[in-house]
């Protein structure tokens, strides 16, 4: 059961609460999953209001006594090199969040107005080496990078444990072509990847597959598998000479990967 505090909840619409509480049970359930809201309909407000409750802020002063009175025993442990055992502590791992160098700031002026929480930038490969140091003794809550920063510093980034990575204008990830999105299957220390876009669905069946084995891995199968069970059927309904035992297995098909897909997008 997801709480979050009363000072947010009021502020956000139904459709927000839905979102917030869907982000929450993919987050329980470790299995990732695709945030498919259109343009302007308040994804970032949805997915800080899910990290706050993920996190227990309770947006009053308390917040920031907590964080505190953890980042002077995690100064500690670092000093000593010694990685605190954050489920013991009952901490939270370090938060990624990946998206175009332009929101930067724009994240993390959200990030400001709907809570207090502590959130770093990494804006150039030595500041991003510090703060990875730095995460890995719980002194960051939040690490926020461009898609730029992080196929630069992929090696450092891969050797976190994240407790989840959140992609925004995650369309970027589609292609299996990219160097990006290779990179980004080494990110294995993770306990749930979310990714946000306005555009989930596409014509092209293997961007479709690639895209949600990245976030969800074996959410649609094994590539094989769906090639045959779903992509071809579906091709071949789409040719303009298809037959109507064709054209019906493609719509069938079509409407089996919809259901399949509804379980890990929410639109």
């Amino acid at each position: 059961q997801i709480s979050l505090p009363p000072s947010a909840n009021a502020f956000l619409r139904e459709y927000q609460r839905v979102g917030v509480k869907w982000l929450y049970s993919r987050y329980k359930k470790n299995t990732g999953g695709v945030l498919g809201d259109e343009m302007g309909l308040g994804k970032t407000v949805q997915v800080i209001c899910f990290i706050a409750a993920i996190l227990g802020k309770s947006h009053t002063i308390r917040d920031e006594k907590m964080w505190k009175k953890r980042k002077h025993f995690a100064q500690k442990c670092m000093d000593k090199c010694k990685v605190p055992r954050f489920e013991k502590l009952n901490w939270l791992r370090p938060i990624l969040v990946v998206l175009p160098a332009s929101l930067l700031d724009q994240w993390k002026s959200e990030f400001n107005v709907w809570g207090s929480f502590d959130v770093q930038i990494g804006r150039s490969r030595k500041l991003i080496g510090k703060y990875l140091e730095m995460a890995k003794f719980g002194l960051i809550e939040i690490l926020v990078m461009s898609y730029e920063q992080l196929r630069s510093n992929m090696e450092g980034v891969a050797q976190i444990d994240w407790c989840l990575i959140i992609f925004d204008e995650a369309h970027r990830l589609k292609s299996n072509k990219s160097s990006l999105s290779k990179k980004i299957l080494q990110l294995r220390r993770v306990k749930c990847k979310i990714a946000l876009t306005g555009t989930p669905m596409q014509n092209d069946m293997e961007e479709l597959w690639y895209f949600f084995n990245i976030i969800c891995e074996n959410a649609l199968g094994r590539e094989k598998d769906f090639s045959e069970f779903y992509r071809r059927p579906i091709l071949l309904g789409r040719k303009a000479n298809a037959s109507k035992r064709q054209l019906g297995e493609a719509k069938k098909k079509t409407e089996m990967l919809h259901k399949l897909i509804n379980t890990r997008m929410l639109q």
